[in-house]
């Protein structure tokens, strides 16, 4: 009497290891995309618990504090005091994959756009000035868009740039976007997400 081996022939492991390598590539662009939405959630977390801490700072100690925000080197810090100051705690960085891309801080020119800026925390919990600081994804861009002349743009063009006619944004593009919203009268800081206070609205 013949004894019946079990196992898989090579087709049949060809075949199973052609159908995990279909659903791999299917799989990575939402895990992706799942990836950089949780990346940009959590540095908008982190960068709100700084300015959270700085607001706490100022009410226990009874005095100014203030968060230094720079898209140019893209990190933020907590200091004491309106200007100089010591340095609290650690430098604020963002991970790679994600850019503290502009702010409203110093007004909306295209310079104070992409310039440093500082947010004040006083004794009484309020803060100033009202602003919106916008994090993306490193590298991401928008195509087709035109500059104020109407002419289209050819190469890609990076978030917030003033004075571009931003039409063609797409939704997956606008969740790319997370924005701080700071309301001085409370100190508040509010989590936004596809670009709140961006050019296309």
């Amino acid at each position: 009497m013949k004894r019946v081996h079990g196992g898989f022939s090579l087709l049949e492991m060809l075949v199973a290891v052609a159908i995990m390598v279909i659903m791999t590539a299917l799989a990575v662009p939402s895990l992706m995309k799942f990836s950089e939405g949780m990346s940009l959630r959590s540095t908008s977390t982190g960068l709100s618990t700084v300015m959270r801490l700085a607001q706490r700072y100022a009410i226990t100690y009874n005095s100014i504090y203030r968060v230094d925000i720079s898209p140019q080197d893209n990190n933020a810090a907590i200091y004491s005091g309106v200007s100089g100051g010591k340095l609290i705690g650690d430098i604020f960085l963002p991970p790679p994959m994600v850019a503290i891309a502009t702010t409203t801080i110093n007004g909306t020119s295209p310079a104070d756009l992409t310039g440093n800026g500082s947010v004040l925390f006083y004794p009484k919990g309020t803060a100033s000035p009202a602003c919106y600081i916008h994090l993306v994804k490193t590298n991401s861009f928008f195509t087709d868009a035109t500059d104020s002349g109407g002419s289209t743009v050819s190469d890609p063009l990076t978030y917030y740039q003033s004075g571009y006619n931003y039409s063609t944004v797409s939704e997956d593009q606008k969740k790319l976007c997370y924005t701080l919203e700071l309301r001085p009268a409370t100190g508040r800081v509010n989590l936004h997400k596809e670009g709140k206070g961006a050019p296309w609205e």
